[in-house]
Formats: C-alpha cells, structure tokens, sequence
C-alpha cells in the first residue's frame, strides 16, 4: 500500500501578495501624510496673513495717536485739492479731522475714512484705513484743599479742564483678503 501525501507547501507568489498589500498601506499613508501637511500648510499661511492684518490695524490705531496730536496742534493739515494730502507716505482725507463729532458704530472703508496707510506708499492694495472721531467734555479736577493762613478756610485748586476722547478706529485690508479691525481711544487734555 503506498501513501500518498499531499502537498499544501506551494506557497509560491504568497510574498507577492504580501507586499502588493504592504505597498499599498504604505501608499494611502503617504497620500494621508501629503493631505494633512498640504492643509497644515495652508493654515499657517491663513493664520500669517491674519497676523499680518491684525497687527497692522493694530498699527494703524498707534499711528493715528500722533496723527491726532499733529492734526491738533497745527490745526489742521493744509488744506489742498484735490485730496488726498499726502504726508509721510500716509494719505489724509479730512484735513481737520481732530473736529470730527464721534464716530458712533461707522466702521473704515475706502469711501469713509479719514486716514489710509498704504503698505508702500507707491501701493493702494493692501491698506489700512482709519476713521477718527472724538467727544469733548469737561475733566474732573482733583478738588486740592490748601490753608488760606491762620483763618483755617480752605481754597480749592486744580479744578480740572478739558478733554476731547478720540475713537479710533483702524481696518487692514491685507494680502488673501485677510482683515482685521482695530477700535482704540485716544485722550488728548487740554
């Protein structure tokens, strides 16, 4: 009687198979790992252009604290036509904007603005622009009690004075249509 045995060690094309499967595990990893810098990639450059916007708005308010106190002191800039008056660089729309009544919610915009900042001064895309508006009103004095000699009365010193609180508010318009809006406020005594 013979034996008869039977083979299942035909293991041929076995480590084909394997790594036909391997590689392609190892593909849709690479395209996983391509897709999610490809988005990282894009965050960050959304999240720099932002920034960008963010804080030259936030420049834009800075800026417009000396401006204020210029446009204050010489009582206006000069007057010329057409505008923009050009200074520094900075294009002046209003030249006495220190006499702006407040501002109530208006926000900057290309057609309401006192001041637009260029990103070069040869450029007009991206800008910020700035809208200023102020309320004037009487201080509060700090009311100092000296002796008028030996009657013991008292005399009050110091009675305050005026101020005028500036709203400012700054709009960049940046690169990728990133924006940023800034509100500050500005006290100029007097």
């Amino acid at each position: 009687m013979k034996q008869l045995k039977l083979s299942v060690c035909n293991q041929n094309g076995s480590v084909l198979l394997i790594s036909v499967v391997i590689l392609m595990l190892l593909t849709l990893l690479g395209i996983f790992a391509t897709t999610t810098s490809t988005i990282e990639i894009q965050i960050a450059g959304n999240d720099k252009w932002h920034k960008m916007a963010f804080y030259n708005a936030d420049g834009g308010v800075e800026a417009s604290k000396e401006l204020i106190e210029q446009n204050i002191e010489l009582r206006g800039f000069p007057s010329v036509t057409p505008l923009p008056y050009v200074l520094g660089g900075v294009g002046i729309y209003s030249v006495d904007f220190f006499m702006n009544p407040d501002i109530d919610a208006n926000m900057p915009s290309d057609t309401n603005r006192n001041v637009s900042i260029p990103a070069k001064p040869s450029s007009s895309v991206p800008h910020t622009n700035i809208l200023i508006g102020g309320n004037t009103s009487l201080s509060t004095g700090s009311a100092l009690q000296m002796i008028a000699g030996y009657e013991g009365k008292g005399k009050g010193a110091a009675g305050g004075g005026g101020q005028v609180v500036y709203d400012i508010r700054s709009r960049r318009e940046g690169i990728n249509n990133a924006r940023a809006t800034i509100m500050g406020r500005w006290r100029h005594v007097m």
